[in-house]
């Protein structure tokens, strides 16, 4: 085998930005996006862990016709979109998972209390995927979630609608740190 044939079969090098843009550019073309999607948001105060979700959502999010994106927000950001999203009565319909537990959320102003808990900033992994993608985002939670507790990391939401406009909201509120 010469040095050529050997070349052939290797992998993108972990860190190489130019190959994985490559790769995700490929998956874009190849799948379509999807019509129906569902929103997720992954929050945390930890930046790191919240920058591993970001990661590995916005490899895999094309290959289920969806996107991610990186956000962050501050305690204040939260409060006056709160008073936005309560005065538009806007609906989420959806859940805030936390660990095993699911619980219903009914309104944007909800999430936005709920988030609006801790200390400091609040980053967020966003994702949306078509229906074939659920599974894997709700497997990505859950794994990550389990090695995060297991290193001594408190708990942390995710929450999940189909409402598009109530998405647009919750992403219009917070600022963006990354596609």
């Amino acid at each position: 085998m010469d040095k050529e044939d050997k070349n052939q079969g290797s992998q993108p090098v972990e860190g190489d930005k130019s190959a994985e843009k490559k790769i995700s550019g490929n998956v874009k073309d190849m799948v379509a996006p999807a019509q129906e999607l569902s929103y997720y948001f992954i929050c945390s105060n930890n930046h790191s862990l919240i920058k591993a979700y970001h990661d590995i959502f916005r490899v895999g999010s094309p290959a289920y016709g969806g996107s991610a994106a990186y956000y962050r927000a501050d305690k204040n950001q939260l409060i006056s979109k709160q008073a936005d999203a309560t005065a538009a009565s806007l609906l989420f319909a959806g859940q805030r998972t936390m660990g095993s537990t699911v619980d219903e959320v009914a309104t944007v102003a909800d999430v936005l209390a709920k988030l609006n808990v801790g200390y400091g900033d609040l980053f967020i992994s966003f994702v949306n995927v078509g229906p074939t993608g659920c599974k894997w985002v709700q497997e990505v939670y859950a794994t990550l979630l389990s090695e995060a507790v297991g290193q001594g990391i408190l708990p942390f939401p995710m929450y999940t609608t189909a409402n598009k406009d109530a998405a647009q909201f919750l992403l219009d509120s917070l600022s963006l740190i990354s596609r």
